[in-house]
């Protein structure tokens, strides 16, 4: 459930006010209270089966709910910018980041911002994923990410590197060790079709340097962004897909494995709910998928969520 919230942070931050648009003098941020529904199929996740007889499927179904806080909280004087809260970019799957930071408002349509993603909640995952026919065990994952990040009024680009453990890594083959280090690239620009309508294409590339060669992968994916504001509603549909391409083979499966990836977002945000002017309402519905080329490794995943968020 960690890495569902995880996965979501980064919309609903990107649906708050953006650092390098607004940044009034002193402090100011963000707090929200949040439910999450989500039912998929993975055989990664430690809310499925803890005991599978075969490695031929993607896991049975699985149905997860959790209300969380989510938070931001922003210092600015002069051109100078600290921030900390949850991290809005998942890099290191199964964990919940803090994300401390700072930043220069190198104009005032433009910032640049350097920051540390510290794991505040250890995740959880299976110790050896492919045991059959015997209760498998949970053991914890961290990590940590650092990211030097530029926003202006047309252009994102973000680069990071991280770095992952697994505590107890269980697998019975080295080439499957999930330990390992990490670097994500990635360019959108904003293209405002009019006032009220604005289109964000984005390429991305991530390379994963797991201990494991048949864990290691590189992965080349597009987006597209549309947020259309109406009065007091403002709506973000959000799709990628993403090719992930693994640098050996599975010894466990006899064969390189190949991923496709699939996300579809669309948000509603609400201001002004009660008529108080800070405060939002946000709904959001998500679907993702994994289609691997080795049945074992995709997986599904619909979600809905409902929330509100307090600016100040």
């Amino acid at each position: 459930m960690v890495r569902k919230i995880s996965i979501l942070v980064s919309t609903l931050l990107a649906s708050s006010v953006s650092l390098a648009n607004e940044n009034p003098q002193g402090f100011s941020g963000d707090l929200g209270l949040f439910a999450l529904y989500s039912e998929g199929k993975s055989n990664f996740s430690t809310d499925s089966d803890a005991l599978i007889t075969s490695l031929d499927n993607n896991g049975d179904s699985i149905s997860t709910g959790a209300v969380f806080p989510l938070g931001n909280i922003r210092y600015q004087s002069d051109r100078h910018l600290f921030f900390a809260g949850q991290s809005e970019d998942t890099f290191v799957k199964g964990i919940l980041a803090l994300e401390l930071g700072y930043g220069y408002q190198l104009s005032p349509g433009s910032l640049l911002s350097l920051a540390v993603s510290p794991t505040i909640i250890k995740g959880k995952v299976w110790q050896n994923p492919y045991l059959t026919g015997t209760k498998r065990v949970e053991t914890d994952i961290e990590g940590n990410a650092y990211r030097l990040k530029f926003e202006s009024e047309f252009l994102t680009t973000n680069l990071a590197y991280y770095d992952r453990d697994i505590e107890s890594e269980g697998s019975q083959h080295a080439a499957l060790n999930r330990d390992g280090k990490g670097y994500f690239a990635e360019i959108a620009l904003v293209l405002p079709f009019s006032s009220h309508l604005f289109i964000e294409p984005s390429l991305y590339y991530q390379k994963d340097d797991a201990t494991g060669a048949a864990i290691a992968f590189d992965k080349l994916g597009a987006g597209v962004s549309a947020t259309l504001l109406q009065n007091e509603y403002t709506f973000i549909f959000n799709g990628r897909y993403a090719k992930s391409d693994f640098d050996a083979v599975n010894p466990v499966f006899n064969s390189t494995r190949k991923d496709d990836h699939l996300s579809l977002t669309a948000s509603l945000i609400e201001e002004g709910i009660f008529n108080v002017p800070p405060l939002s309402l946000i709904a959001q519905v998500s679907y993702s998928e994994t289609d691997s080329n080795i049945a074992f490794y995709s997986e599904e995943d619909v979600s809905f969520l409902l929330g509100s968020l307090y600016e100040f």
